[in-house]
């Protein structure tokens, strides 16, 4: 007798929810309102789900797929909203000044971001409601990038603390920090994959390229995605809800005044990689499963 287990998901059930417009600079820096698009895999069906002047940020969808978390400037301060299914947009009020980065609890209850205090960042989590703010790291000068682990247990971020900056691990309730890696040049948006098993993470190299890597959940076994390159990159590397793809957003350059906006996504195995060209796409890129 063979088991057979077959995994069956539906294309047509998944999205990309990505950032189009004008809003980053020559230095990087957000500069222009940017707007929330999603689509289906192929870029094609797109539609707007924001409409006015703000910036926006680090779309995050609940694991039901039927709210979005995102970090705007809408209100007058860098903060955390929530969309719902019906394009209602409600502000996540945390009571702290400045937040940013959100990611939702495997279990759909709370988001973990990071906020800005007296020039240094740190990790908080909070209720979906707004309710029960909890800190889970302090006194390092800076701790930004947080992301749940699939079991609720942990949180990784990157962070500047210690000697290097790089990609580190903390229990839920702030403690074992443990660092998983060291880059002088910087490690940074770290997401985990659903099975826990995987972080992929993006790493600065030579000549300030920025690439997308995997490492295993300790740390081990760092692999760069070569095909994966982007001048400059302001995203996420985005687990796909099966785990098989990694989708980023970012601008491929064959020429330095020759630069096209594109989503990539392909096997984590690094190949495969096939870029969507979206004209002005810019930012993070989520994966929504609708339900």
């Amino acid at each position: 007798m063979t088991q057979l287990n077959i995994h069956i998901q539906c294309t047509d059930s998944l999205q990309l929810t990505y950032l189009l417009g004008e809003g980053v600079g020559a230095s990087g820096s957000l500069a222009l309102a940017r707007q929330f698009w999603i689509a289906d895999l192929s870029g094609r069906n797109a539609t707007k789900l924001t409409t006015d002047t703000a910036l926006y940020e680090t779309p995050a969808w609940s694991p039901d797929g039927s709210r979005m978390a995102f970090g705007s400037n809408r209100g007058g301060r860098s903060g955390i909203w929530l969309l719902d299914a019906a394009g209602d947009v409600a502000a996540l009020n945390t009571g702290l000044p400045e937040d940013f980065g959100p990611r939702w609890s495997p279990d759909g209850r709370r988001i973990v971001f990071f906020s800005r205090i007296d020039g240094m960042t740190q990790l908080f989590s909070i209720n979906a409601d707004g309710t029960e703010l909890r800190g889970i790291t302090s006194g390092s000068p800076g701790d930004y990038d947080p992301d749940w682990s699939p079991d609720g247990t942990k949180i990784v971020f990157a962070s500047k603390r210690g000697d290097s900056p790089g990609i580190w691990v903390v229990n839920v309730d702030g403690t074992a920090p443990i660092r998983l890696t060291s880059n002088s040049r910087g490690d940074s948006n770290p997401v985990w994959s659903p099975d826990g098993a995987t972080i992929a993470f993006t790493r600065v190299g030579s000549r300030n390229r920025y690439s997308i890597y995997t490492m295993k959940a300790d740390g081990s076994a760092p692999a760069g995605l070569a095909t994966f390159i982007l001048i400059p990159s302001l995203a996420h590397p985005a687990w796909s809800p099966n785990g098989r793809k990694i989708a980023v957003t970012g601008r491929l350059c064959k020429q330095a005044d020759n630069c096209q906006g594109v989503i990539q996504f392909g096997g984590i195995d690094g190949t495969g990689y096939t870029p969507i060209t979206i004209p002005g796409v810019i930012g993070d890129v989520a994966w929504r499963q609708r339900r």
